[in-house]
């Protein structure tokens, strides 16, 4: 209830929205989509498997008159690259979430829909879907020195805090993690801080620092999870699970470039035991 009422507080939500539900149910943010229609908008079930289809996708936004898309930056790049992007004229906001959305991408999707509205959203399950969000503008783009957009402030009901090792809060321009309380929190054993108030807090185990205009920047993990294509993954799982391969004697994953694709894929390195290595 209280995701429903800022999405339409903040005006993203209401009757003049025509909504794209592509979002698998397994994902958190698939249950805005479907919701939608709860605060006036309407929604438009899109084929099955279209998030992974970007054709499928631009063609129910020109059938149906979408306004409203969601995506995490790897379909949102791939919208891009299709070269068609450019006429879905009636889009008018876009939202990103899942993954960090960088300064260039954004900058293509605005020059591909100019007067869009682009948005970047952030949130952990635990706490409900959107947490934060950033209504991109062109200052915030215009300065080179950052790659990866702020992922904005809190919304309504949800408080964001930055803290130190000990659970103290850091001053702006200090690197912490990030922990987020309020009415969005689930329900379940999360940390409670010695300060006030004294609400629970979820540890989202990600860095962050609050900048100089109030909006927070993030900045990485504390850990080896890493978000690809709105997965989480832990790279030391998969490691593990590789090096039990009987020709592996260890195993490292990494996620990279993929120059070809322009996106982001998971790679293992392998260094193979003595007998495997002698027979190849």
């Amino acid at each position: 209830v209280a995701q429903l009422g800022w999405l339409t507080h903040r005006g993203y939500l209401g009757p003049e929205v025509s909504v794209l539900q592509k979002t698998p149910i397994s994902f958190d943010a698939a249950q805005w989509e479907v919701l939608a229609c709860a605060a006036g908008a309407r929604v438009v079930m899109s084929p099955p498997g279209s998030f992974r289809d970007p054709q499928a996708v631009i063609d129910a936004i020109h059938t149906y008159g979408v306004t409203c898309l969601q995506g995490v930056p790897t379909l949102l790049r791939a919208l891009v690259d299709t070269g068609e992007l450019d006429t879905c004229s009636t889009l008018t906001r876009i939202f990103s979430g899942g993954e960090a959305l960088t300064r260039a991408l954004a900058q293509e999707l605005l020059r591909t829909l100019p007067g869009v509205s682009l948005v970047n959203l952030y949130g952990p399950t635990e706490t409900t879907i959107n947490a934060t969000s950033l209504d991109v503008s062109p200052d915030t783009l215009d300065d080179e020195d950052l790659h990866i957009l702020p992922i904005g402030r809190p919304a309504d009901g949800v408080t964001c805090h930055i803290l130190d090792e000990n659970l103290r809060p850091v001053g702006t321009g200090r690197s912490g993690e990030l922990y987020i309380g309020g009415v969005q929190v689930a329900r379940g054993r999360f940390l409670t801080p010695p300060f006030p108030p004294a609400e629970r807090l979820y540890r989202t185990g990600d860095l962050a620092r609050w900048r100089p205009d109030g909006t927070i920047q993030y900045e990485g993990r504390t850990d080896n999870q890493v978000k690809l294509r709105g997965y989480r993954v832990e790279l030391e799982e998969v490691a593990s699970r590789v090096e039990e391969h009987m020709w592996v004697r260890k195993a490292a994953a990494v996620v990279t470039d993929n120059p070809r694709t322009g996106s982001q894929v998971l790679v293992a390195a392998v260094e193979l035991n003595e007998h495997t290595a002698a027979v190849m």
